[in-house]
């Protein structure tokens, strides 16, 4: 064997194999001739040349999507390509010949990698041949068939209308963000998915090949500049989402949680943005760091944190990233700078002062990397740059990381940081995903008012170096996230106002908007994500945002967003442990809530507050002389509030706690307010068997 080399000249055999064997080498193999019979002579040698094709265009691997859907939807094939790209290949689109027995195929599209199925084809298969090219070379052409038929897509009337109400901007500096939690494959397939978090969704429905389909008709229909995407899976992104979208001119970045099954991913379209700088951080390895923790926060924060054996220990576990992507525009004459953010805070309701110092640290994390030097591509001052945070934070818009977003701080006085001291990594349920109700009414509590662990935890000044950041939506959603036991408000747009205004925000589903069957139009009783509609169990944030001429400093053009405005319709929070110091602050601020007790739900008001008391007779519409009763933690504190000297000893302990109301006449200095039923002296008083209702009032001090 020799090779040859483009003008037919033997390559030396000296020469590497990285010289010799090029593409348009040839090959020559020398070999006997094959003699016919045995007395024929020594046969004379036979010559074969064969071209060298190296790194020849190839397709390694192609599939087509287990759910095919009609209509509006682009369907693609996951190719495992070498040496070439999707775009250079040759696609060649066919559907079963509607005869029956028929093997024949019909071609339906021809040049391009994804396709829109008309909807006269629902019922068959498809088949898709990719040939592979780069530059005028052609591989080996690879064919694959559908594993099931074409499938009518779901009612997209709600998603079209919201697209269709948000036109992209025409101003050339305006950016379009959006931020999406789509649901990790990872966690929707499992059996506690299917059985206990979403039995209500179909698994046609909750199938990942049929809810990414469905997400990327609502991303591309939108079209933004920035795409913050949260639980992207790993296999997703590499997979479906990155290449899918590159053919719609965005790049992407994808930074997995220590876990690696996912993480978050951040996109950007490369005509708009150019992409100077990106670092994906675990923040537990910033935890880790007691130098950096010092330099940030100083040495009581650091030295807190190491002190707390649960909070430190649980800071080691998260498995949160982070992603830091900087930007700069191309469109204008005037480039400007952008720090995008995006993440996905640990998610536990008892762990709120984890993702307290979990978005210090990230912030802070920010501003070191904005600020650690300059160069010729970027600034190093911060009023340089526009802030972007989008993300799911697993906060409602009442808590300390919202608070630390829009307020600019949050204190060390702050309810959750008292609430953290009930939470250890080792007591966590590690299969639910996302706030889960207490599963009974009754649950173990601790109203020891001497309990070390209640009197002592880790607590902190926070502050945002970037300033308070306005959130697009002004706090004002009711919910982000609609499952069976809970719904709330989690994901959040922030900006920086000293560089960015607000232009628009795309209007978010109502309730009725989840309720209503796609298939029959009809209004069911109750509606919750995913569905056939609605891809994920959270919905997408989009805002549409422009670079402001404002001075630094100047936050004119910005609109306060802190606190939420009273306004923002409240959806029920479950009566958890972990929501006793949230409704127990309410209460406190002189708001009423509703909550259960062991025998009906009832509406309570702080038993401190005139304002409190005097709300609950104007939602009830109460007559003024109807008294009201007071519920305590403890049987045992009764005598703190009524003259409890002619109980016989043990009647209070045999029926409390329990469904009953003692009347007693009431102590004057029992340090309750004068609005509390002053036309009487008598009060009823109640310790019932419900640990939310106990619990709560025991944050009270009652």
């Amino acid at each position: 064997c020799v090779i040859l080399d483009d003008k037919g000249q033997q390559i030396p055999e000296s020469r590497v194999n990285s010289d010799a064997w090029q593409t348009g080498h040839t090959l020559e193999v020398k070999f006997p001739a094959i003699r016919k019979e045995a007395s024929d002579e020594a046969a004379t040698q036979e010559v074969k040349r064969m071209r060298i094709e190296t790194n020849l265009p190839s397709c390694l691997r192609l599939l087509l999507p287990s759910t095919l859907l009609a209509g509006d939807f682009l369907t693609a094939a996951c190719a495992r390509l070498e040496f070439c790209s999707a775009e250079d290949c040759k696609w060649t689109w066919f559907v079963e010949d509607e005869k029956e027995d028929s093997e024949s195929w019909v071609l339906i599209g021809d040049g391009l990698p994804e396709i829109r199925i008309d909807s006269k084809y629902v019922g068959r298969k498809l088949k898709v041949r990719c040939e592979p090219a780069c530059q005028g070379r052609i591989g080996k052409p690879v064919e694959t068939i559908s594993p099931g038929k074409v499938a009518g897509g779901p009612n997209l009337d709600f998603l079209k209308a919201r697209q269709a109400s948000m036109p992209l901007p025409e101003s050339s500096g305006a950016l379009r963000v959006m931020t999406y939690n789509i649901l990790a494959d990872v966690y929707a397939k499992t059996d506690y998915a299917r059985d206990v978090l979403y039995p209500y969704v179909s698994p046609e429905h909750l199938n990942v090949d049929y809810r990414q389909q469905v997400a990327l008709f609502e991303v591309l229909g939108f079209m933004p500049d920035i795409l913050c995407m949260q639980e992207m899976d790993s296999t997703g992104y590499e997979n479906y989402w990155l290449p899918r979208l590159k053919l719609h001119g965005f790049a992407g970045a994808f930074g997995h949680k220590s876990t690696l099954v996912e993480g978050c991913s951040t996109f950007w379209r490369t005509n708009k943005l150019q992409m100077l700088d990106c670092e994906n951080i675990l923040l537990r390895d910033l935890f880790s760091d007691s130098d950096w923790l010092r330099k940030h926060f100083g040495e009581e924060f650091a030295k807190s944190i190491e002190s707390d054996s649960r909070l430190s220990f649980t800071l080691s576990k998260i498995s949160t990233v982070a992603q830091f992507l900087i930007f700069r525009t191309l469109e204008g004459a005037r480039k400007r700078h952008l720090l995008v953010m995006n993440t996905h805070l640990y998610f536990h309701p008892g762990a709120s002062h984890v993702r307290n110092v979990s978005m210090a640290v990230m912030l802070a994390y920010a501003k070191e990397l904005l600020t650690s030097g300059s160069s010729s591509s970027r600034p190093a001052s911060l009023d340089a740059y526009g802030i972007i945070l989008g993300g799911d934070l697993n906060s409602e818009p009442d808590t300390g990381v919202v608070e630390l977003l829009a307020s600019g701080s949050v204190s060390k006085g702050h309810h959750e940081w008292s609430d953290g001291s009930r939470f250890s990594w080792a007591d966590r349920d590690e299969d639910t995903q996302g706030f889960a109700p207490d599963e009974e009414l009754k649950y173990e509590l601790n109203l020891d008012p001497g309990n070390s662990e209640q009197e002592s935890h880790p607590s902190f000044d926070l502050a945002n170096p970037f300033g308070p950041l306005q959130s697009a939506d002004q706090l004002s959603s009711a919910f982000t996230n609609y499952v069976k036991g809970y719904i709330g408000s989690l994901d959040y747009i922030f900006f920086s106002t000293r560089s960015l205004k607000m232009l628009a925000f795309a209007k978010l589903p109502s309730e009725r908007d989840l309720c209503i069957r796609p298939d029959t139009e009809e209004q069911q009783k109750q509606g919750y994500l995913p569905s056939q509609s609605f891809p994920s169990d959270h919905v997408s944030l989009v805002a549409d945002l422009s670079f402001s001429d404002s001075s630094p400093g100047d936050d004119s053009d910005g609109l306060p967003t802190w606190p939420p405005p009273e306004s923002r319709q409240v959806l029920p929070l479950p009566a958890s442990r972990w929501n006793e110091s949230q409704a127990a602050n309410d209460l406190k601020q002189g708001k009423i809530i509703a909550l259960p007790t062991d025998t009906l739900y009832g509406v309570a008001a702080s038993a401190k507050s005139d304002i409190g008391i005097d709300r609950i007779y104007d939602a009830k519409q109460r007559p003024a002389q109807m008294p009201l009763a007071l519920c305590l933690a403890r049987p045992e504190d009764l005598s703190k509030y009524a003259n409890t000297s002619d109980i016989p000893d043990g009647l209070v302990t045999e029926l409390l706690p329990g469904p009953y109301t003692l009347l007693m006449n009431g102590l004057e200095d029992s340090g309750l307010s004068k609005s509390l039923n002053p036309h009487t002296s008598i009060v009823g008083i109640r310790v019932p068997d419900s640990s939310f209702a106990r619990g709560v009032t025991a944050h009270l001090g009652c």
